[in-house]
């Protein structure tokens, strides 16, 4: 007797790398309506703005030892509009270098944990709980930065409690600053 075999999900499909094509086909996509704006990247208008499809569109700065943070991460999970002038990279291994400068590229360098990496396709970005970190203990705080924490917040993390709770337990620099401005969300 034949067992059957167990269901599996099919996993979600990989968006486009649009920025594979050269540019005259990408130009006459966007003439025709077949593609639109994301970020500084494009997509095509069949396939819904999700986190995926978001990374796939910014896919030409990624590296495999790059990870989004900080803005780039929150616009990849939907918490703010546009990721920013220069997307933001942590660099897994080795220095960041100053190329990204000339790219419109923000390369950082800061140890993350297996836990704060989340994998989007090809692509990996910081959770939404490290976003959250990060943007809380930046140098800037704007409106924007205080809308993109609430949004995670609420959509992705669930409960300022939940967060401080974790905070302790890291001893992380900026500390204080970080329970400030929860607090003040």
């Amino acid at each position: 007797m034949r067992h059957p075999s167990p269901t599996r999900a099919p996993l979600p499909p990989i968006p486009p790398r649009l920025h594979d094509w050269p540019v005259a086909v990408r130009s006459a996509a966007l003439l025709r309506g077949i593609a639109v704006r994301c970020g500084p990247g494009i997509r095509l208008v069949s396939w819904p703005d999700t986190p995926s499809v978001r990374a796939a569109a910014i896919g030409d700065a990624f590296t495999v030892d790059h990870v989004a943070a900080h803005r780039t991460a929150a616009w990849i999970w939907g918490a703010v509009r546009g990721p920013g002038a220069r997307l933001s990279f942590i660099v897994r291994r080795g220095r960041p270098n100053d190329l990204g400068s000339e790219t419109g590229v923000a390369l950082h360098q800061y140890r993350l944990g297996a836990s704060e990496v989340v994998a989007i396709g090809p692509y990996a970005a910081t959770s939404p709980r490290r976003t959250l970190y990060d943007l809380l203990r930046g140098a800037e705080f704007s409106h924007e930065h205080r809308l993109a924490c609430r949004m995670l917040l609420t959509h992705a993390i669930g409960s300022r409690e939940g967060f401080l709770a974790e905070l302790p337990m890291r001893r992380r620099p900026n500390e204080r600053r970080i329970v400030a401005r929860l607090r003040e969300l």
